[in-house]
């Protein structure tokens, strides 16, 4: 019968206990939902500011597509008076040649950018469903992150929309003309290419922050 007090107290104290770690349980739970919900609308958010910045994008391209027929049909008028016919051709490959490379250049710096969006897509659907990578320091560096690739699709968004007209002054100025325009183009995407940097390096940011995050909760253990 001496058992039976020592047993009630043994519960007494247990209780408490169990019913503790069942509310920390489900408090973790609720935060976990609820950091998974705000990453989801977060993810909804940036998809349609993307598909709008694309539109635009996409409208601004049609109009500049349309300004470079008329400029390419400008320059076969300039070239005309160029009596070399040799140069006149060489000079009309060198213009489409400065266009290509500026397409091909934008391009592939925007497709790099769409992979940095869509690890960052990944990494938030990862954080939303481990509550200790839900912290301040993860959050902040994606936040900056995102930012930093947003600003730099902008930017070469706004260079591949950039013409490079050559206008031909005399037959003697041709050669200096176009590698006047040439490096002039070749400096610009320098500049758009640094911000995709920026934006790389803001990526590699997050995982920073990631692997010290873990690296703290392991060794609060």
């Amino acid at each position: 019968m001496k058992l039976l007090p020592a047993l009630l107290v043994l519960i007494l104290l247990v209780t408490p206990t169990i019913v503790f770690a069942q509310t920390r349980a489900v408090v973790i739970k609720d935060k976990v939902e609820a950091r998974r919900e705000q990453l989801a609308s977060k993810a909804a958010e940036v998809r349609t500011k993307m598909a709008e910045s694309k539109e635009a994008f996409l409208e601004r391209k049609s109009k500049v597509a349309s300004a470079a027929a008329i400029r390419k049909d400008t320059l076969k008028t300039q070239l005309k008076a160029i009596k070399d016919r040799k140069k006149a051709t060489v000079a009309e490959r060198l213009d489409a040649n400065l266009s290509k490379i500026n397409e091909v250049r934008t391009a592939n710096m925007l497709k790099h950018l769409d992979q940095m969006d869509a690890l960052m897509d990944r990494v938030e659907a990862r954080i939303a469903t481990v509550s200790a990578l839900s912290t301040t320091e993860v959050a902040s560096a994606i936040a900056e992150s995102r930012d930093s690739i947003d600003t730099a699709r902008a930017a070469v968004q706004e260079q591949s929309t950039v013409s490079y007209p050559v206008t031909i002054t005399t037959e003697a100025a041709l050669k200096t003309e176009f590698q006047e325009i040439r490096d002039q183009l070749l400096t610009d995407l320098k500049v758009v290419h640094a911000q995709v940097i920026d934006a790389r390096k803001s990526v590699a940011a997050v995982f920073v922050a990631i692997a010290k995050t873990k690296e703290g909760a392991t060794g609060g253990q």
